[in-house]
């Protein structure tokens, strides 16, 4: 059975999606850094899944190798 994507995400789903903490993702959205709308002037952060994932996509994760390599220099 295949789980539809909704239309959009709230701040805990796409937390949940990036692997870190919802206000994190609600201050990543209003600095502009996740694409994210809030409709209607609401408070509450909406996201696109589609473009969270070309986000995603664009900014891959640092393995952790290469964060160890960063940190050693």
């Amino acid at each position: 059975m295949v789980d539809t994507v909704p239309d959009t995400l709230n701040c805990a789903q796409v937390a949940q999606l990036l692997g870190i903490h919802p206000q994190i993702a609600q201050q990543m959205a209003r600095q502009g850094r996740l694409p994210a709308h809030q409709p209607g002037g609401q408070r509450a952060w909406e996201f696109n899944p589609d473009e969270v994932l070309e986000w995603l996509m664009a900014h891959p994760a640092v393995s952790s190798d290469r964060a160890d390599i960063e940190r050693d220099r």
